[in-house]
């Protein structure tokens, strides 16, 4: 496809379509530009700073969060009070509008707190970047690597 076709004359349409996919992975749902705290959570420790009610993994390895109607935490759009587990992949919503999100296996995991008003994200305009098109060939020699440049 060609540059004009991108809608930003000068631009391969592959390089525009890349940016607006790094665009949506920084500032979107989730996006790396509103995380605003990371923490694990292990056994026997429990608690995360920062975030309503009890989180803490059982001897077991499972990831209980124990709350309230007061805390105001939803999973998957279901508002949870009392002890609940938490699976790895889950989402936890909370009352100010922050979301958790839990990896973790073997009794640890790890919690990404996304806030939508993060003032990175709220700040941020534009990931400067430059493409880089290398053209060549290689040729394959005993013991060694060696890139041959295009003519």
């Amino acid at each position: 496809m060609s540059a004009e076709e991108s809608g930003h004359p000068g631009v391969p349409m592959e390089y525009a379509t890349w940016r607006k996919n790094r665009w949506e992975e920084i500032t979107g749902p989730g996006g790396k530009a509103g995380t605003v705290q990371l923490a694990m959570v292990s056994h026997p420790e429990s608690g995360v700073p920062g975030l309503p009610g009890r989180w803490e993994v059982s001897a077991s390895g499972v990831l209980t969060l124990t709350t309230t109607v007061a805390d105001g935490v939803s999973i998957d759009g279901r508002p949870v009070t009392g002890a609940v587990g938490v699976e790895s992949g889950g989402q936890v919503e909370l009352a100010d509008g922050r979301v958790c999100f839990v990896q973790g296996r073997g009794g640890t995991f790890g919690v990404v707190v996304w806030d939508p008003s993060a003032p990175v994200l709220a700040r941020l305009r534009d990931i400067a970047s430059i493409p880089t098109i290398r053209t060549g060939s290689s040729t394959p020699s005993i013991g060694q690597c060696q890139a041959v440049p295009s003519k």
